[in-house]
């Protein structure tokens, strides 16, 4: 099995040339490679060989990657082909040079506010694209973000997390599907992904970029995964006003988050809000040493061993020869024509016409013309060129310039061209001699007009300044002022200027005049109504218009706890930046307890009803209260409790009275057991106090006594 670095030059389904490895990860290695057919650049993912060793998983990929292919967003890396290299495959997609959000981040390199909000919309605008046409990421992390050299952001691997998925199971078999550092919660606990957890992962990816460091960092990386589990995300208070949006795409709940064209729109409101970003300080690709390294040098020709006159003659360096069929070439013999040639790089060099052959290998090509009028001479390689087109339009504007003469074109190699070869090397000659003759009198030319051409000044660079300053500024560079037209900025004061046209650095006739357009500041913004929303919802709305909110509180009967009652103002419209008043919520007001003692129970029942708290009575006897009035309550008198506390109290009934028995000839032990079975009890006896007889008691039997009361008796002896 090769090693990535020994694959560099090879060639995939013969056309994709591997130039350079660019990145690797744990699915496969990235490579910038040459597409021979069309002639550019392109990344291919080569998959690591391991990754195809079940039987469905080549199937799935390419299919796949069809439907990646079929995503058309600007913000989405563009998908070419797929294909398969011995038992691995490979995706074909553009090639963008500012790397990725990784590598940003490995730089210690973070994104500011204002940057972090417009890379966000472009991979919101990309999830909502490829979500409203049913597909789903499952992997949004930063090595998954490429930038282009411009600093814009694009989502790549589309499919790539679902097709490796199918390699070794079926979703949802209890298994992570994506990159678990930036997992969402269901897809930790084995569900299935879905549009929502893209939207988590999202996130999780945007903190990262402006704090420098994963959310939910951990030990290992199933402590990171489980701490998500437990609740909604906590954004750290250094996303500043991106917090809003981030909790509202991070909630545990996958039905609560917002959707990505929601997302898409609450960061295009905020970076239109927020300062004009600077660009991202991407890190461009830079080709290895082994891309630069000097290719094997083909033997240089000249005018003597060319049979054709044409400045063509074919090497016999074999490793020429291998490397021509190597890039898809035809073998090279001895009557190669002339566009073969060109092809290999062989180059015009000076006013003689002396050819030498270009330096060749198997993975890079540099691509020549003959050194004609208005031409450039040579051209970049083609990894640090966007362009491979020959210049045959500037050969064909060379041989338009020579009066009745045409450049030669290539010609198979005969015993009629040996017999010419003098003629046609003589009109190669004079050729040359005209194109010198030209550009002689070319120079001639622009010298006589430079003499008599007005004098130019430079359009200074006015923005940013106020108008009397740009004036100002104008008129000492011999210019005027011209048009002034207004137009709302947020990120440049009032009366500031936006732009000019011309552009600054314009070269102009003196008083030309120079046209501004001058910011009246942020536009008004329209008020929403946050009446009725939780103070959470309010504050997202405010912050998304370009508003703050000064927050009171007050107890409210009829509104819940942490809903706002009122606004101020409800509506209309306010400069960005201004505040807008809310009262929030507290619930219902504490009560104070009554006091209930002495009230009969209707009177104790209606004191607590009329101020929103329950009643729950009960009785029990009371020597010294009298009956139907409420001995007790439980909570003491004063006491606040919320609205719907149950408060307990006692209603009496009333001293509790009971008849004496008559215990008369009653055996004193039956007198106890009657005494005692209503409440009463056996007090003095005298007499004998074994088996004796109650002949007499006090109170006397019918008497009403007081529960507890004791009795004395009387006895004799049987």
């Amino acid at each position: 099995m090769k090693s990535p670095n020994e694959k560099i030059g090879s060639v995939l389904s013969d056309r994709f040339v591997l130039i350079d490895i660019v990145g690797t990860g744990g699915s496969g290695v990235v490579y910038l490679a040459r597409d021979m057919t069309l002639g550019r650049k392109v990344a291919i993912k080569l998959l690591h060989e391991g990754s195809s060793n079940y039987a469905t998983f080549a199937r799935q990929f390419h299919a796949e990657a069809k439907a990646a292919a079929s995503l058309n967003h600007p913000s989405i890396v563009r998908v070419f082909d797929s294909g398969q290299s011995d038992s691995a495959p490979y995706l074909v997609f553009e090639f963008l040079s500012g790397g990725t959000l990784r590598a940003l981040l490995d730089r210690d390199i973070t994104l500011d506010h204002a940057q972090a909000s417009a890379v966000a919309h472009d991979i919101a605008a990309a999830l909502s694209y490829a979500h409203q046409k049913g597909y789903v990421h499952r992997d949004i992390k930063p090595s998954n973000l490429l930038f282009d050299e411009d600093g814009r952001i694009r989502v790549a691997d589309f499919g790539i997390a679902r097709a490796l998925a199918a390699a070794a199971w079926t979703e949802p078999v209890g298994a992570v599907v994506g990159t678990a550092r930036y997992a969402s919660p269901e897809q930790i606990f084995g569900e299935s992904s879905n549009k929502a957890s893209d939207i988590y992962s999202f996130a999780l990816v945007v903190t990262e970029s402006v704090t420098g460091v994963p959310p939910f960092l951990a030990d290992t990386t199933y402590a990171s995964a489980m701490a998500r589990t437990h609740g909604d995300f906590d954004v750290p208070e250094a996303l500043g006003p991106l917090r809003p949006i981030l909790r509202a795409m991070s909630r545990l709940d996958p039905s609560e988050r917002i959707s990505a064209s929601e997302a898409e729109e609450a960061f295009g409101e905020l970076s239109r809000l927020l300062p004009r970003p600077s660009k991202v300080a991407v890190s461009h690709y830079v080709a290895s040493s082994s891309v630069l390294d000097p290719p094997t040098v083909v033997a240089p020709l000249t005018i003597d061993d060319d049979p054709n006159g044409l400045g063509f003659q074919p090497s016999q360096n074999q490793d020429a020869v291998a490397a021509n069929e190597a890039v898809g070439g035809e073998p090279i013999d001895g009557t190669m024509q002339s566009a073969k040639a060109l092809d290999l790089g062989l180059v015009g060099t000076d006013a003689t016409i002396n050819f030498e052959a270009a330096a060749i290998d198997a993975t890079r090509t540099f691509e020549f013309v003959e050194v004609v009028a208005g031409s450039r001479v040579g051209r970049l390689p083609y990894d640090q060129d966007e362009s491979f087109v020959p210049y045959d339009h500037e050969v064909d504007g060379a041989k338009e310039a020579v009066a009745g003469e045409e450049v030669p074109e290539a010609v198979v190699a005969d015993d009629e061209a040996e017999e010419h070869s003098e003629t046609k090397r003589g009109r190669i000659i004079g050729i040359a001699l005209a194109i010198l003759l030209l550009l002689a009198g070319g120079g001639a030319y622009a010298l006589t007009l430079a003499q008599h051409s007005p004098t130019l000044y430079a359009t200074p660079n006015v923005i940013s300044l106020t108008v009397a300053q740009a004036k100002s500024s104008l008129t000492r560079s011999q210019l005027s002022l011209g048009r002034i037209s207004y137009h709302s900025d947020p990120s440049i004061p009032s009366g500031s200027v936006i732009s000019e046209r011309p552009f600054p650095g314009s070269k102009l006739t003196q008083h030309s005049s120079v046209s501004l357009v001058v910011s009246t500041g942020p536009a008004p913004v329209s008020v929403p109504n946050v009446v009725g929303t939780s103070l959470e919802g309010a504050n997202y709305s405010l912050v998304t218009a370009g508003l703050s909110s000064n927050v009171t509180t007050q107890y409210s009967e009829t509104v819940p706890n942490g809903i706002v009652i009122s606004q101020s103002p409800s509506s209309g419209t306010l400069k960005i930046g201004s505040v807008v008043s809310i009262i929030e919520s507290k619930g219902p007001a504490p009560r104070s307890v009554p006091s209930l003692i002495g009230d009969s129970q209707s009177a104790a029942n209606n004191a607590l009803t009329s101020i929103g708290l329950v009643p729950s009575a009960t009785t029990a006897y009371s020597n010294t209260v009298a009956s139907g009035q409420v001995i007790s309550q439980s909570v003491a008198p004063g006491n606040m409790v919320a609205r719907g506390t149950t408060i307990s109290f006692v209603v009496s009934l009333g001293p509790h009275l009971v008849t004496v028995p008559d215990l008369t000839a009653t055996p004193l032990k039956q007198a106890e057991a009657a005494l005692a079975a209503v409440g009463l009890s056996v007090g003095n006896v005298y007499g004998p106090n074994g088996n004796g007889v109650v002949i007499f008691q006090n109170p006397t039997g019918g008497t009403s006594v007081l529960y507890g009361t004791t009795v004395d008796v009387y006895t004799i002896g049987k």
